[in-house]
């Protein structure tokens, strides 16, 4: 039920890709300012998990669009 939600989302595109792959602007749009700052986020939240591959590893990764339904 809506009442248990914040938000609601709808799937709009979902792909998948390397790693490196992303664009400069969806770095940005993730709130980060180049991709030395990203990876070191992303090998930095590997260790806390335990979980996954590291940035040098190039990993496939899906990547998920959505929308805000109001």
């Amino acid at each position: 039920p809506k009442a248990w939600h914040r938000r609601h989302l709808v799937v709009t595109a979902v792909s998948r890709g390397p790693l490196q792959a992303i664009t400069d602007a969806e770095l940005a749009a993730q709130g980060f300012a180049d991709r030395a700052a990203f990876a070191a986020e992303w090998d930095r939240t590997l260790s806390l998990s335990g979980y996954g591959a590291p940035w040098a590893a190039n990993p496939e990764v899906v990547t998920i669009a959505f929308d805000p339904v109001d």
